[in-house]
């Protein structure tokens, strides 16, 4: 999945939706790129972790602003953010990968 996203990361004070159920009992491994944890890419993030039953691996690679390269902190705060959200909801067996 590529995230193409000029928009800002997600703050802690807005809320994420839950978006309705979908059916991905079939993915086993899901890469991600362009990723800024905008709320809108968190909760398409959250939206295929919570069904998918049998993920066995995610890859998530941090994007900078506007199409730049990320800095070290900015990393930092794209993987605080994305473990924030996903835990609890990921399979404990699914190995999480953030580059």
């Amino acid at each position: 999945m590529q995230f193409n996203s000029y928009a800002l990361s997600h703050l802690y004070y807005q809320p994420i939706r839950r978006l309705p159920q979908g059916e991905y009992g079939y993915l086993k491994n899901m890469h991600i790129t362009g990723f800024v944890a905008s709320t809108g890419e968190l909760e398409s993030l959250l939206h295929v972790v919570e069904s998918a039953s049998i993920l066995e691996v995610l890859t998530i690679e941090a994007a900078g602003m506007l199409g730049k390269d990320i800095d070290y902190e900015g990393r930092l705060k794209v993987e605080e953010l994305t473990r924030r959200y996903l835990d609890g909801i990921m399979l404990r067996n699914t190995k999480l990968y953030m580059a």
